[in-house]
């Protein structure tokens, strides 16, 4: 069996890096859109000044910015570890 990290290793956490995003973009899909948005379509309280509706969805686009900035360290962190090894 290969060493972990070797060219020939099977590349599970990058693996899991792809289903883990695609895991949070569904999850984040059903908070935005179903059954959560009827939930959320009201106005009282307000959070920092902003109706409710508008700071859940803000809150959700600020996550999945954080989310998409790990999965790209992720990424490239692995991309680049290959790249040296196989030079």
């Amino acid at each position: 069996m290969p060493a972990f990290g070797s060219p020939t290793a099977p590349a599970y956490p990058l693996h899991m890096a792809h289903v883990l995003l695609g895991a949070y973009l569904l999850a984040c899909l059903l908070a935005l859109v179903w059954p959560v948005g009827e939930w959320t379509a009201r106005v009282e309280p307000r959070v920092l000044g902003l109706p409710f509706a508008f700071a859940w969805q803000i809150l959700w686009i600020l996550l999945t910015c954080l989310a998409m900035a790990l999965y790209h360290r992720a990424v490239s962190g692995k991309t680049a570890r290959a790249e040296r090894e196989s030079a």
